[in-house]
């Protein structure tokens, strides 16, 4: 916090600007193509584990009990992660969006 205070009170004393200052020559503005190929690879992953995502939902089944079943069996995230109810819950969420969208 102490530290926060003494540089903001060097920016305002000098108005030096923290960071790099030529960052807008190396990102990128346009990510358009990189959401599409991301959102491309999440629906192709869902869509192969839908159905008994679904039907264990319609079960009325708990999205932490989903969640540890897909662990037991060694079923990743899409990035290797061990699933969480939120992921479960994103997931059937997704199917769901997917199937409405067919």
């Amino acid at each position: 916090m102490i530290l926060r205070f003494l540089i903001s009170m060097k920016k305002a004393k000098d108005g030096t600007k923290r960071g790099n200052p030529d960052i807008h020559l190396y990102s990128s503005k346009d990510t358009t193509a990189a959401n599409a190929e991301r959102t491309k690879l999440a629906d192709e992953y869902i869509k192969s584990n839908c159905g008994p995502l679904l039907q264990a939902n319609e079960a009325k089944i708990s999205l932490r009990k989903i969640a540890m079943y897909l662990n037991e069996k060694g079923i990743t995230t899409r990035r290797g992660k061990e699933h969480t109810a939120a992921s479960v819950s994103r997931m059937i969420k997704r199917c769901i969006k997917l199937q409405n969208k067919n």
